[in-house]
């Protein structure tokens, strides 16, 4: 890997490599942190880094090691793995791989991003993507569809230079010979096990006993508990503050117009005949032959509900194959592009899609409307509100840290503030 390097200095991948190595920025002190809200905490080739992108990225990694370690997770090993320089390169790698993205032209088009959403499991409903629970899970996790996609997006573009880079590294035949090796080769080992629950009869003294706890003491140490103080400023106190004028709301709807289109969606039903992914041609064709024979039936006039309960395979059979009012991306491309080329009444011949064969029933018809301003205006209402009492508890907790900053103490910075010094714990790590 040394002599490729030295070989390809100057290569563009390995400047790349190099410019994520060499990288300077500047931490600024907490108290310039604190006095300064919204500044940048780094910058990447003239590109800020705020505060709130190192912390959401602090929180995430923070969360991962929490997964990774369970309850052994603590300070100690928080510091060890350097949790926080580590957020930052996650930061500056991901901004120095779109740079060098932007500079190459490589961009993620809409078809990408939309099939890797419907790829989702935790978007998807009875194995077809949902955009209800799409907008529930983004919602449970405080997240807009907006702000989620941008990312999702900008995930896609690092994976495609991430790709870029690798498809160019050569791997020896050397090389591939150890790596196999090393994967492949297996040991025989030979032992003995004594489980310690069969030795049974063994009953200490008291002063064994005795003995035993003075030397090992440390093994019987409450854990270290904390009492805080704090200063809460929560953003409903601030409701009566947020005054939202009506030229705003306006231009609030003018600006997110886009949000508020409803799209055309189709009422329909269907009966599912499964197929397994892997399916051979023959349990396929078997599959298709069962699904022409209930669709010839509804197609005769059986009541394709009570057709649905009786053959369908699918989640919706015990509701006679229902499957609500849906939007065409809201389904897997087969099944909606079929569905709503469908007229009202319509039933569809056999449908494929990787869940199986699908005879599909159109019941109505909506077409894509905007709403007016009218009947969202209060939700936008809502929104602005929201978002201005969460700006103004957060600048008035900056202003009480800038005054302990400048000398102040917890409790002349809640008079500032005319908050209450508020107390918590004691409490283990």
């Amino acid at each position: 890997m040394l002599q490729y390097l030295r070989d390809n200095t100057g290569s563009w991948i390995i400047k790349i490599i190099l410019g994520l190595i060499v990288v300077v920025f500047i931490f600024l002190g907490m108290g310039t942190l604190g006095s300064k809200k919204g500044g940048p905490v780094a910058t990447v080739d003239d590109e800020p880094i705020t505060l709130e992108e190192y912390k959401q990225s602090y929180s995430r990694l923070k969360e991962q090691m929490r997964q990774r370690f369970g309850g052994n997770l603590n300070q100690d090993i928080l510091d060890m793995l350097n949790l926080k320089q580590q957020a930052m390169n996650r930061i500056v790698n991901r901004k120095l791989m779109a740079m060098e993205a932007d500079r190459l032209g490589i961009t993620v088009s809409e078809e990408e991003l939309r099939s890797s959403l419907e790829n989702i499991s935790a978007f998807q409903d009875n194995g077809m993507f949902s955009m209800d629970r799409y907008k529930q899970v983004l919602a449970a996790n405080r997240l807009t569809p907006q702000s989620f996609e941008a990312s999702q997006a900008a995930s896609l573009e690092q994976q495609k230079m991430r790709d870029l880079v690798v498809s160019s590294v050569a791997v020896s035949d050397l090389e591939a010979e150890k790596w196999y090796k090393y994967q492949n080769t297996e040991v025989s080992i030979r032992y003995l096990a004594l489980d310690p629950a069969s030795f049974t009869g063994i009953e200490p003294s008291a002063d064994a006993v005795k003995t035993f706890y003075q030397e090992h003491k440390d093994n019987y140490k409450t854990k270290e508990k904390l009492v805080a103080e704090y200063i809460r400023f929560s953003p409903e106190d601030y409701t009566d503050e947020a005054d939202v004028k009506p030229s705003e709301l306006r231009r609030y709807y003018e600006e997110n117009r886009a949000s508020y289109e409803v799209p055309e969606k189709v009422e329909a039903s269907h009966i599912l005949i499964k197929t397994e992914e892997e399916a051979d041609g023959a349990s396929i064709e078997k599959a298709r032959k069962k699904a022409m024979e209930v669709y010839e039936k509804a197609a005769a006039g059986g009541d394709f509900a009570e057709l649905a309960k009786r053959y369908s395979q699918g989640p919706s059979a015990e509701d006679g194959g229902y499957l609500g009012k849906f939007a065409e991306d809201a389904m897997v491309k087969p099944f909606a592009e079929k569905a709503f080329s469908m007229k009202p009444g319509e039933i569809s011949k056999p449908v494929q899609t990787r869940f199986g064969w699908h005879i599909i029933k159109v019941s109505d018809r909506l077409e894509s409307s905007v709403q007016s301003f009218e009947e969202v205006k209060d939700e936008i209402r809502d929104r602005i509100v929201q978002s201005k009492v969460k700006d103004l508890a957060y600048y008035e907790a900056g202003d009480a840290f800038d005054a302990i900053i400048e000398g102040d103490n917890l409790e002349q910075a809640a008079v500032l503030t005319d908050r209450k010094v508020q107390t918590a714990g004691p409490f283990t790590r």
